[in-house]
């Protein structure tokens, strides 16, 4: 008909279609209601992976940030496979999309993966670098498979774990008494009481968490999601949120860099937010900006004799006497630094604690005048670097940097779509990531799962179904298992230490420890079973660090190149060094990370030292308390490892005979210094180059 032709032309062509005819659409797909179980289980997961962030819940060793990501992430595959349902996509296509990684994630893997295979994939480096893959990979998958409602939950859960954290915080402050029985709850009343570790005051600043930079790590990329959940609805409650935090992250051992962050963390997030956050009160923005400044020019708010904020990004730190030295991180950092080329593959994962020794001591650097860096402050760049390569450390700063601009630059690419505050939120929580990481481990029990899921949050955008995902996926796999098994074809099969000895060549020299010149204060003979002579020199838990020396006369019986040994039981890793000096030459460290039983450790792989036939002087000295020493011995074959009791050489010296006050023989210590078993393989395997 006429008109019907007519009806049909205006709207299919005209400018306006009829509003009240309008154009057919095709039936919907018919799609299930959300399951009340299914999501309950997500919010589920979001709370504990909130609360997994600031506490150290778990569940028979698992942390609760775990598990929160495991149950998220089966509820985002469930989501996968539903939505795949609804378009007519294979259900295997789905699972092969959701599988696939990003080119950042794969190569990052791949680095890591190659480490693990050059050095070894024994199960204490396996299982950790499981973990760094799960909490990044998996979490920034699950993160990437998260739609916008979940982002809000997510804010919702970090403003109540945050307001929880900062209420016990106040409550530490205000009632100590209370705030160590909370915590003695939680983590066992030595640990409240400070008997494993440094006094509760030092270690406990604030907060949930027994580490004060993953504390200040934790408020500074939860920030902007409290700015997220609160708007700006109240600005007084804004204000008084943003002093609160600012006030109590001024009192973290890394409260420079918690300061920077949270202020760069909360403008990103107020320009990137809602048109209404823009247009924020000025006097708001003021207020902050003061607030920052006085914090950062004083030391209000922080305990007596805390560093203040702008001190605490210094690389020094002043001694008892007021002499400027550099900080033990500063050390380490530059000895990873002077030994990154050497070392393209890293020295191994989980081996930073032995591995920065052995490089300080390369790169001819001082021993540090710190007993210890404070716990997780170690710069998570600089610890990748050292075990898994500079590789994977630069890869790891493009995923944290590359996600947050990826996400600036949908929010302004996309002038359609709302800019919601969760999605502000996560692009400047993504960025303060990417700072805090130059200041605090990240990747350990607590903060890594919500990290990962920020990562992947921050990067997201709709991705269409690939052609061939299933060629892609077993391309993926295929580049994974070429770099591990790369790593084993290359590792290097050569040791330094090339065999073991328990025998004592005619050139050697072996001294007993207890045969010591000096009468120095806090050092300690004490009887031991399954010692050379049956005592020990011990320098008592409790004692103090750095305070003390005692001296050995070495006759030389030829000269040349001797590797020097010391037979120790270290009690825990704040007592497992001594410092050494022979023949006037340098203080060097000998050191391990072998607790609780009779080992040989020495200085590094290569170093020796070189003596003249005759008489040489050798000093220890008190680099740390609860060390146990029994044997000193100077190998003339720098290949040969001593292995247990070695027969002495030297002649005794009778200390009732020698001036002075003989050394007070103690009774046994309360650690049970068990024999030593055959060759220490942990000893051995630390030269794996």
């Amino acid at each position: 008909m006429p008109g019907n032709r007519t009806l049909s032309a205006s709207l299919s062509w005209g400018d306006e279609p009829m509003a009240q005819l309008p154009s057919p659409s095709p039936p919907p797909v018919p799609a299930r209601t959300p399951s009340l179980t299914w999501s309950t289980a997500r919010r589920a997961a979001l709370v504990l992976i909130a609360f997994g962030a600031c506490t150290q819940l778990s569940w028979k060793g698992v942390d609760a940030g775990l598990i929160g990501l495991a149950i998220l992430a089966l509820v985002c595959l469930r989501d996968t496979i539903r939505e795949s349902a609804i378009r007519g996509t294979g259900r295997g296509n789905a699972l092969a999309t959701a599988a696939l990684l990003s080119p950042t994630h794969l190569a990052f893997t791949c680095a890591v993966l190659f480490s693990l295979g050059y050095h070894t994939i024994a199960l204490s480096a396996g299982r950790e670098t499981a973990q760094l893959l799960v909490l990044l990979v998996v979490g920034g998958k699950v993160g990437s498979l998260l739609v916008d409602d979940d982002l809000s939950g997510l804010a919702r859960a970090l403003t109540i774990a945050l307001c929880l954290s900062v209420a016990v915080a106040l409550c530490q402050l205000t009632w100590p008494a209370g705030g160590q029985s909370l915590l003695a709850r939680m983590y066992g009343p030595p640990y409240a009481a400070g008997g494993t570790g440094p006094a509760l005051v030092e270690e406990i600043a604030t907060g949930l968490l027994p580490s004060q930079c993953l504390y200040a790590t934790f408020v500074v990329i939860s920030f902007p999601f409290v700015l997220a959940a609160l708007g700006a609805s109240s600005s007084t409650a804004l204000l008084i949120c943003g002093m609160t935090v600012l006030a109590l992250a001024a009192q973290t051992t890394i409260a420079g860099t918690a300061l920077l962050g949270l202020a760069g963390a909360a403008i990103l997030t107020f320009a990137l937010g809602p048109s209404r956050w823009r247009l924020a009160p000025s006097w708001l923005s003021a207020a902050l900006i003061i607030v920052l400044a006085a914090l950062g020019g004083s030391r209000f708010f922080g305990p007596d004799g805390a560093p203040s904020p702008w001190e605490s990004m210094q690389p020094f730190v002043p001694t008892e006497s007021g002499e400027m030295v550099l900080k033990r991180s500063s050390i380490e950092a530059a000895a990873v630094i002077a030994e990154t080329p050497g070392h393209v593959a890293g020295w191994g994962a989980g081996t930073y604690q032995t591995s920065v020794s052995k490089a300080r001591v390369r790169a001819q650097l001082p021993p540090p005048r710190q007993d210890r860096v404070k716990r997780d402050s170690t710069s998570q760049y600089l610890a990748l670097t050292l075990e898994y390569g500079p590789v994977a450390a630069i890869l790891m700063l493009i995923l944290f940097v590359g996600s947050a601009a990826r996400g600036a630059e949908h929010q302004f690419g996309w002038p359609r779509r709302a800019r919601s505050g969760p999605d502000a939120a996560t692009i400047a929580a993504a960025a303060a990531v990417a700072w805090m990481a130059c200041s605090g481990l990240l990747f350990v029990r607590g903060p890594g799962p919500l990290i990962g899921l920020i990562i992947g949050a921050a990067a997201r955008r709709p991705r269409p179904v690939p052609v061939r995902p299933f060629l892609r996926l077993t391309g993926q796999a295929f580049l994974i298992a070429v770099a591990v098994a790369a790593g084993m074809f290359l590792r290097p099969a050569v040791h330094t230490v090339i065999h073991q000895s328990g025998k004592v060549g005619h050139r050697d020299i072996i001294i007993e420890a207890e045969h010591c010149l000096d009468r120095p204060e806090g050092f300690v003979i004490r009887p031991a079973n399954h010692t050379g002579g049956h005592q020990v020199l011990t320098i008592p838990e409790g004692t103090g660090k750095g305070s003390g020396a005692v001296s050995y006369r070495v006759a030389v019986p030829a000269s040349g190149s001797y590797k020097l040994w010391i037979r120790a039981n270290w009690e825990d890793a704040c007592g497992n060094s001594v410092h050494c000096r022979l023949q006037g030459g340098p203080l060097v460290t000998v050191e391990d990370a072998i607790f609780g039983r009779w080992h040989w450790v020495d200085i590094a792989p290569n170093h020796v030292f070189e003596l003249q036939q005759g008489e040489a002087e050798l000093i220890l000295q008190n680099a740390e308390d609860g060390v146990h020493i029994d044997q000193i011995a100077l190998f003339a074959d720098r290949n040969a490892m001593p292995v247990g009791i070695l027969g002495s050489t030297d002649t005794p010296v009778d200390l009732a005979d020698e001036p002075g006050e003989a050394l007070p023989a103690s009774p046994p210590p309360a650690l049970d210094l068990e024999a030593e078993d055959g060759p220490v393989e942990d000893a051995f395997d630390k030269y794996a180059e």
